[in-house]
């Protein structure tokens, strides 16, 4: 891949296109700026193989497939998967998994505010009601009881919820 093309694919992003290779994907402004990625578009030419995996990333979002990746520690998932929200304008939500994660950390918290308890959504119903990506760091750790949790939000794109709507 030479510069030029990459040069493209940076400006691409401005006439709401994204283009690498022969794979095109027309993107949108998103709705709440501050959600999206904006620090890997300096007119640096990523390493050819993060170019390819932002080719398939592509592929499958024009095929409105979901996607899991899976690597050995250190940031290059991270940097692939912020790339890709970038050059396509994607507001996303993070969760980190630990293996001290539990179910409401995922989807809802209980709490009291002046004697009144009320549920407040957290990153999982958030990326699902506003149609933003879930990026999920750390599945690895995650404990037995919160993977049935993850594998159905992951396969079926719903949950039982405490107040009873999925």
């Amino acid at each position: 891949m030479n510069s030029d093309r990459w040069l493209f694919l940076v400006s691409a992003v401005a006439k709401s296109v994204v283009s690498i290779g022969s794979v095109r994907l027309t993107v949108s402004n998103p709705i709440r700026p501050e959600l999206t990625p904006a620090r890997f578009e300096s007119g640096v030419r990523p390493p050819v193989e993060v170019v390819s995996h932002l080719k398939w990333l592509l592929q499958k979002a024009i095929l409105g497939q979901d996607v899991f990746l899976i690597g050995v520690p250190g940031a290059l998932r991270s940097e692939i998967v912020l790339r890709y929200l970038e050059l396509c304008n994607r507001e996303y939500e993070y969760l980190v998994v630990t293996r001290d994660t539990t179910e409401a950390d995922i989807k809802q918290r209980r709490e009291i505010r002046s004697g009144n308890a009320f549920y407040t959504d957290l990153c999982a119903v958030r990326a699902a009601l506003n149609g933003r990506v879930l990026v999920i760091d750390g599945v690895e750790k995650a404990e037995r009881n919160v993977l049935p949790i993850l594998n159905n939000l992951l396969e079926n794109r719903s949950e039982f919820m405490p107040l009873g709507w999925t």
